[in-house]
């Protein structure tokens, strides 16, 4: 097996899968995270000493920075590196740094995903959530309604994953910025205007209107920027 591929018995322990529902994902455990320290981890970083950190330190230390994880990574990859464990130091602590098995570094690679989509979903279960303290005085009746089907839906939609029926594939996280008071990105907007097309398409009014997506207006922009521009005919200027 790979040095760095997490053991397949001990993986459901340590990361959650990517089917589980929003809502589950709030509660599951995330370890902290240190501060960047790169410098002290470009030489004690590996050791060719057997590991001596078991699974439960592994889940309730602190974890290295993804900055320090990256660099863990390419030290253990370059070529002729004979480590069998990684070192890494626990602030304020004398002792010993932990050795850990080096399938750690993808364990905290992943897991620098599971925290960024954790806190994403979060903030924007919590917006739900004051939508709900609010209902009573601001919310209309099918606002309330509304808020609860999407809080119903969060107990089923995995929290990662890609989101399927579009032509272009994107993760399920990007979902939670509807959820929130963030600006959307070209991607939302991209996504509305798909849905938009499918709607038009079943009512028939497709043939007599044409939707573009968001690249739309700069593919204008360059056009009029290159307007005096002289193109031979070919397949590449189509």
């Amino acid at each position: 097996m790979d040095h760095l591929e997490i053991p397949p018995d001990i993986e459901g322990t340590l990361l959650p899968s990517e089917t589980t529902p929003v809502a589950s994902l709030s509660t599951f455990h995330i370890p902290g995270q240190q501060n960047s320290n790169i410098p002290t981890l470009v030489h004690p970083a590996l050791s060719e000493q057997l590991p001596s950190a078991g699974i439960d330190q592994l889940l309730y230390h602190a974890t290295p920075s993804v900055e320090d994880v990256a660099r863990l990574r390419e030290l253990f990859l370059c070529p002729g590196c004979s480590a069998r464990s990684v070192l890494v130091p626990r602030p304020g602590r004398h002792e010993d740094p932990p050795r850990y098995a080096p399938w750690a570094i993808t364990y905290w690679l992943r897991l620098s995903v599971v925290r960024q989509a954790k806190r994403e979903w979060a903030d924007a279960m919590q917006h739900l959530q004051k939508m709900n303290y609010k209902r009573v005085e601001k919310q209309t009746k099918e606002t309330s309604i509304l808020v609860d089907r999407v809080l119903d839906v969060l107990h089923t939609l995995p929290w990662a994953g890609a989101i399927e029926g579009f032509s272009v594939q994107f993760p399920c996280t990007c979902l939670a910025t509807y959820l929130s008071t963030k600006w959307l990105s070209s991607e939302h907007e991209d996504h509305m205007l798909s849905l938009l097309r499918h709607d038009l398409l079943i009512s028939g009014h497709h043939t007599s209107i044409t939707i573009e997506d968001t690249t739309f207006t700069q593919k204008l922009h360059d056009a009029y920027a290159h307007r005096s521009d002289t193109y031979t005919l070919s397949s590449s200027h189509n």
